[in-house]
């Protein structure tokens, strides 16, 4: 009989965590895809490499409270990010997306997202 209340709680947290998971949205796709993108001045000597450099990702989030958001994310931003983290100048093959989380009516983030090999 003492085992009753655990089965219990055990259904109610199973049930609250599903029900957490249908309301919590998000979102991934793909805006776009670029041969090059830099937000410096570049030289045609950086992007002639024939070997790839190293993948770089880089974000530009904003917050969206409620329905409405704070600001609006950049892809220059998301861009920069990744060239300052890798210490590069260019970025090849780049592909541009987005990403959303969100509590509806609530809170959320949702981020362009820049991510190429650096040169």
């Amino acid at each position: 009989m003492s085992c009753r209340p655990w089965r219990r709680a055990w259904r109610v947290g199973r049930a609250l965590a599903l029900a957490l998971a249908l309301v919590v949205s998000g979102c991934v796709g793909t805006t776009g895809h670029l041969a090059i993108a830099s937000t410096r001045d570049i030289d045609l000597q950086d992007v002639l490499v024939d070997a790839p450099g190293p993948h770089a990702v880089g974000r530009s989030c904003i917050d969206l409270i409620v329905v409405v958001p704070t600001r609006m994310p950049n892809f220059g931003e998301a861009i920069e990010q990744a060239l300052r983290k890798s210490g590069g100048h260019v970025l090849t093959n780049v592909r541009i997306g987005y990403e959303i989380l969100y509590f509806p009516f609530v809170y959320g983030v949702a981020c362009y997202v820049a991510e190429g090999d650096v040169q």
